[in-house]
């Protein structure tokens, strides 16, 4: 008998201990003093018309909440640390405070821009000091009150209402506006209604739960609900009913009441927060068990706690906002939003096994399964969990697939094995479970999704072995030997026509009857083999989720495709659903998007004929709704066909951080748009009045402080502006809520201001205000026609003046025409007499760019005849790789300008010494080509010629070519010889510490120290001294290999002088400051990489003549297609005659440990580059560095962005 009690407590304890309460996780937000709060104690909420929040605290004062900030008004000392039981707002605008101290009345004045604060109390009538409430009734009456009784305030002024009864029957804590109109009061010792000047008390003897009435509500159905000490009572048509309810609620001492937009009671209690159904109570209640308002069960009555998110259960005030946010006041945790009430979340952290969900059922009792991973089996049930894992006979604790066969046996799909279970009802009873398993015979035992077929027939996706048919307690595999693109199976489903589909990661099977067909990728319109999911919508349209090409409709035996391309989130679709107005929801890695089913299927339609009529085809398709993390889902990244539509019409989606369960029924498809509030307008120094045509001076500086007053998630939300007479388009706003205009040009502007919540609507109406920047006094209508008048005048008489002078200078001009035309005549002579005696070519370019004279010399130049030679284009005898055809002209203009003087020789303005290019032969070579060019311009400034001389430098090339290598060997050879005395002084020092070393170990030797003793000398000691001059020799012997590196040639490369200075200017930054200029892109220089290496040792210099700063500019050659980088330095500086030798290698100013080697190295590296070098002497101090260097062609920098991609820098 003992035996089979402890058998049967050990069978209760596995199928129950898993057995508990669980609680969903809402989208709740907790604000306390650390976010500004005054204190953790609110008493208080209210939104006034604007849409601020107000909270009111037990004794430190209210603090208005923008969405960004916690802002306190200012009050009276005496008001700043008071109690704020009430806040209201009168319908002109006026708020109401009621405070401990009395009653504040805060005004503003928008034609002045002031607020006014006004304080009542028993001096101006109130019965008592505390204000407890605050009501404005239908004719505008403000009801006041107060520990003593009631006052009404009208334009008279305070009337007492005292009722007869008198004591704690007019301590008075709450007051409510019925729809008759009468005025409800609760207080210490009933209920008061007052109608006129007669009252009737209600008391528990009337049905009140208690004497002690809190909180008064009257909801939209007229409904007056009543929260009295112990319990909460319904009143309508004068019968007074107490609600039942469980958790506690029956004596619950209730402190606040609100209701929400799906009319929704919150019942705020000082020992938790309650939810309910008000048509429950009502005296036509719905059916048993069934949902009203759109709740599902076990939302008809529910208590809100720890579980849900909320850690404070005394609650001391209720709010509900404009966008249906539930605000909280608590006592001692401060303020609490609940917020997207359309969804739950189930999680780890409140009570399910395994974050990570796979996949969803619902049994014939309503509750649903949860497959998890790692965790096993979740059965929900209301606020229960059920978890059946490997300790209860699962083969495995990840869980992949539930289906159901007409039977009734369930089966699910785990990660080593399929169980078989004869019934819903006997998941507690692991004996009557079939498992199956490789070791009962299953080819593959991870199971990655499960069909039941009407047939009776059920189908295993398995990893490796295909799918499985499961018929006659026998398994039969549809594998890839016998048809299937890939052993390894994601989804089966048998449409309503009966046809077989397969989803594999190599393609979509398809058996219809007896006929096999096989899609891969790129088939029948199917962008991607690997198919995740099936999914057969209400009208028979079947869907597939793709691995990386977005969901696919099958119609017509071809694939219609919805990728990002065309509006969706993202082409990794997870899993397909459909709730129960038609809409389709895809699960993606960037959350969940709906689509209306019908018009989606429309819109793929009209993109199948995008081939044929692409102006008529519709670019994209806009969600229904886009749901993600910021909306409450439980996580953006979704799992493979974990999704799920309940009998209830709720969706279940699987995700990476738990189980989402979402009332479509209730999401803002349809949401208040955002409120925007113009805070301030600051113009002129100083802040201006509310009001439209505002005028303000020229050179202005405007500022807009403004709000969107949107809590659906204030970390989303944003603003939008718009200045009509300046902006072309909405600008958004910063975080901060600012905008500042400068110098506004004299008109008529209008100001726009609209917002978006954190879902992404935005305000339909915009916020707007008129204003005007008046001229100044110079550019009014009166002083410009006042000037008119004035300067016609002036005109009159200059233009007397002016004809008797043209009279007289037109004789003259005439004249100074003749001579400068015979002076130009007599240029053309000179050149035309010349031209054959020069050694160079030399070209004539008119103002078109074509030859219209030359030389024999440049005839033969170009391979040319004279006649050939006249009349060719300019770009067909000269080009340049780095500039363009245009470029090349504007250089040729600008080398040298002349112009006819009044002598008649020409005036020249040399910009160049000329011009290095490529020459072009008649028969295709190139040469080397220097030109100098020279400007003719006729008498108007107008360019007539251009004349060119042009050279063959090939030869002078090769002898710079040839020089530079001479120096390169003198350099050399003075490195070999600074070397050679350097280590000749090492080894005699290394000798010179042998010969003592031998000494000391053979003789002793003694020597003195720094103070003049004689010592015996140490071994070690001169050990050490040979090792550090050893040591210095290798330093040397590095240097000499270093030395020769910047000897050998490199090949230059497009490199980003941006980022290089960048680099310099965050290496150095701890030892000096490296000054840049605003540098908007990169600056492509054609150089050798050591480049960067060759800067830094010219800063290092700097850095040993104790400079702090480093000021670098830079000039852009863009005729020589070079740039100049100027490095100057406000360190100790170099004399004149010492100039010369810097660039000498070992050449220093000072002992150092540096080798003197750093503007060596640069010069190597730059005249490498094809650059210059060069240091100026700077009189006051310093030394400039300038650095001339080639830019990068196009065709470069492409070629290196081909072998390496480019990556910005900052």
């Amino acid at each position: 008998m003992m035996r089979r009690i402890m058998r049967t407590g050990a069978w209760l304890v596995l199928t129950f201990a898993h057995t508990s309460l669980f609680g969903q996780l809402l989208q709740i937000r907790n604000y306390g003093t650390n976010d500004g709060l005054p204190q953790s104690e609110v008493v208080s909420i209210y939104q006034d018309g604007a849409g601020y929040l107000w909270f009111g605290t037990f004794e430190n004062g209210l603090a208005r909440y923008d969405g960004r900030s916690f802002q306190r008004p200012a009050l009276p000392d005496s008001l700043v640390n008071c109690a704020v039981p009430k806040i209201h707002q009168d319908r002109r605008g006026a708020m109401w405070i009621g405070t401990d101290e009395g009653l504040v009345r805060l005004k503003y004045d928008p034609a002045t821009s002031d607020t006014t604060l006004d304080v009542f109390t028993t001096a101006n009538g109130l019965p008592d000091n505390y204000v407890t409430s605050i009501l404005e009734d239908s004719s505008g009456v403000l009801w006041i009150g107060t520990r003593s009784g009631i006052a009404c305030l009208s334009e008279t002024g305070f009337v007492k209402k005292i009722t007869s009864a008198g004591g704690d029957n007019n301590f008075v804590y709450a007051l409510a506006l019925a729809n008759d109109g009468s005025v409800w009061s609760g207080t210490e010792e009933g209920l008061n209604i007052w109608r006129d000047d007669l009252v009737e008390t209600l008391t528990t003897t009337d049905g009140l739960a208690h004497n002690r009435v809190r909180a008064l509500l009257c909801d939209r159905d007229g409904v007056m609900w009543i929260g009295t000490a112990a319990g909460l009572t319904r009143a309508e048509n004068r019968r007074l009913r107490t609600i039942e309810g469980k958790n506690g609620f029956r004596s619950a001492n209730i402190s606040a009441l609100a209701q929400d937009q799906q009319r929704r009671l919150w019942v705020g209690a000082l020992d938790g927060l309650f939810q309910l159904d008000p048509l429950l109570f009502s005296e036509t209640p719905p059916a048993k068990n069934q949902a009203a308002n759109g709740f599902s069960k076990h939302e008809n009555f529910r208590r809100i706690g720890h579980g849900q998110g909320l850690s404070i259960d005394r609650i001391g005030a209720l709010g509900v906002d404009y966008e249906n946010n539930l605000w909280i006041g608590t006592w001692g945790g401060g303020v609490y939003k609940l917020f997207g009430n359309y969804l739950e979340n189930y999680s780890s952290s409140n009570g399910l096994p395994a974050a990570t969900v796979y996949s969803f059922w619902e049994d014939r009792r309503g509750r649903i399964w949860i497959g998890t991973s790692g965790g096993g089996l979740a059965i929900v049930d209301d606020d229960s969990l059920l978890i059946r894992d490997t300790r209860h006979g699962l083969p495995h604790n990840v869980v992949r697939a539930f289906d159901r066969e007409p039977s009734g046996a369930v089966w699910i799909g785990t990660q080593q094995g399929a169980v078989r279970v004869p019934s819903e009802d006997l998941i507690n009873n692991s004996k009557t479970w079939q498992i199956h398993t490789k070791q009962t015979g299953l080819p593959d035992d991870r199971i990655n999704d499960l069909f039941c077929a009407p047939n009776g027939d059920v189908w295993l996706a398995t990893n490796r072995a295909g799918a499985l048919r499961y018929a006659g307690g026998k398994f039969t595999a549809l594998n890839l030997e016998r048809g299937l693109p890939s052993n390894t199976i994601n989804s089966i489903h048998q449409d309503r026509r009966g046809r077989l589909w397969i989803a594999t990661t190599a393609g979509l099977f398809l058996r219809d009857g007896q006929t096999e067909k096989v899609f891969r990728r790129n088939e029948a319109g199917l962008l991607e083999e690997n198919i995740y999911c099936i999914y057969e919508d209400r009208e028979g349209r079947l869907w597939f989720g793709t691995r990386r090409g977005g969901v696919a409709l099958y119609q017509n035996g071809a694939f219609l495709i919805l990728n990002s391309a065309q509006g969706l989130a993202n082409d990794v679709v997870y899993f397909v659903t459909e709730d129960q107005h038609r809409r389709l929801w895809f699960g993606t890695n960037s959350g969940v998007d709906c689509f209306e089913a019908a018009r989606l299927a429309e819109f793929l339609n009209r993109r199948q004929d995008e081939d044929n009529h692409p102006a008529a085809a519709p670019e994209k398709i806009k969600p229904f709704f886009h749901l993600t993390a910021v909306h409450g889902l439980a996580d953006n990244e979704c799992n493979t066909r974990a999704s799920w539509c309940d009998r209830q019409g709720n969706l279940w989606f699987g995700t990476a951080s738990g189980a989402t369960k979402l009332n479509p029924d209730r999401l803002p498809f349809v949401a208040p748009t955002p409120r925007v509030h113009l805070q301030a307008i600051e113009a002129d120094g100083r802040i201006h009045t509310f009001h439209n045509d505002l005028q303000l001076k020229a050179k202005n500086s405007i500022i807009f402080q403004f709000r969107t007053l949107s809590f659906i998630n204030e970390t989303y939300t944003r603003s939008q502006y718009y200045l009509e007479g300046f902006d072309n388009d909405w600008l958004n706003a910063t975080a901060d809520g600012r905008v500042r205009y400068i110098n506004l040009a004299p008109k008529k502007y209008t100001f726009h201001l609209r917002g978006a919540n954190a879902l992404g609507m935005a305000s339909t109406e915009t916020t707007q205000l008129r204003f005007e920047v008046v001229p100044p006094v110079y550019l009014r209508a009166w002083f410009i026609l006042s000037s008119l008048v004035l300067i016609a005048g002036l005109i009159y008489g200059g233009h007397r003046w002016r004809l008797r002078q043209i009279s007289r200078h037109n004789a003259e001009l005439e004249q100074l025409v003749a001579e400068k035309t015979h002076n130009l005549q007599e240029t053309y002579d000179f050149l035309a007499n010349i031209k054959d005696s020069l050694p160079v070519g030399m070209l004539v370019v008119d103002n078109k760019r074509f030859v219209v004279e030359a030389n024999l010399t440049g005839a033969e130049l170009f391979g040319y005849s004279l006649k050939d030679l006249h009349d060719q284009e300019i770009h067909n005898l000269l080009a340049s790789e780095t500039m363009t055809r245009d470029m090349l002209w504007a250089a040729l203009r600008e080398e040298k300008r002349a112009k006819p003087s009044s002598n008649g020789h020409l005036e020249h303005v040399t910009n160049q010494s000329g011009l290095e290019i490529d020459g072009l032969r008649r028969d295709g070579g190139k040469f080397p080509c220097r030109v100098h060019a020279c400007n003719v311009e006729d008498e108007n400034g107008g360019l007539r010629y251009v004349i060119l001389t042009c050279e063959d430098i090939s030869e002078r090339r090769q002898l710079e070519q040839n020089l530079v290598e001479n120096q390169k060997q003198l350099a050399l050879l003075d490195l070999l010889a600074g070397m050679g005395d350097i280590l000749n002084n090492k080894l005699a020092g290394i000798q010179g510490y042998l010969d003592l070393l031998k000494n000391a170990l053979t003789m002793g030797v003694s020597r003195r120290d720094d103070s003049g003793a004689i010592k015996p000398v140490n071994p070690v000691e001169v050990i050490n001294w040979a090792h550090g001059s050893a040591g210095e020799m290798n330093a040397i012997l590095r240097q000499l290999t270093e030395f020769g590196t910047y000897m050998a040639k490199a090949q230059a490369a497009p490199l980003d002088l941006r980022n290089i200075l960048h680099e310099l200017s965050r290496r150095w930054a701890k030892f000096l400051a490296v000054k840049l200029p605003e540098i908007a892109a990169p600056l492509w220089v054609n150089a050798v990489p050591q480049i960067k290496a060759g800067l830094d040792e010219a800063i290092r210099n700097s850095r040993e003549a104790e400079a702090t700063e480093v000021v670098v500019n830079l000039e852009m050659l863009e005729t020589q297609s070079r740039l100049r980088l100027i490095l100057t330095d406000n360190g100790r500086g170099i004399s004149p005659e010492l100039v010369s030798k810097v660039f000498l290698p070992f050449f220093k100013t000072k002992a150092t440990a540096h080798p003197g080697l750093g503007l060596w190295k640069l010069r190597q590296l730059v005249q490498q580059s094809g650059g210059t070098v060069e240091i100026n002497f700077v009189p006051k101090g310093g030394t400039q560095l300038v650095v001339t260097l080639p830019l990068a062609t196009p065709k470069q920098i492409s070629k290196q962005f081909e072998q390496e991609p480019y990556v910005a820098g900052d």
